[in-house]
């Protein structure tokens, strides 16, 4: 099982939900927070930024 099958959702036995509109500050309280299943703190720094900035550019 993975977190989140793709950027859209569907298919698969995800846990997340799809990753379509969400901004990059929803991203990174997410990373940070850990909502739900989802652990916090999985990223930081700049890293946690390029992968909120990408899921919101594309989601």
């Amino acid at each position: 099982m993975s977190c989140h099958d793709n950027i859209e959702g569907g298919g698969g036995d995800s846990a997340g939900p799809a990753l379509q509109g969400y901004g990059a500050e929803q991203v990174l309280d997410a990373i940070f927070e850990g909502p739900g299943s989802m652990s916090a703190n999985l990223l930081d720094g700049q890293e946690a930024e390029s992968i909120a900035n990408y899921i919101a550019e594309h989601g």
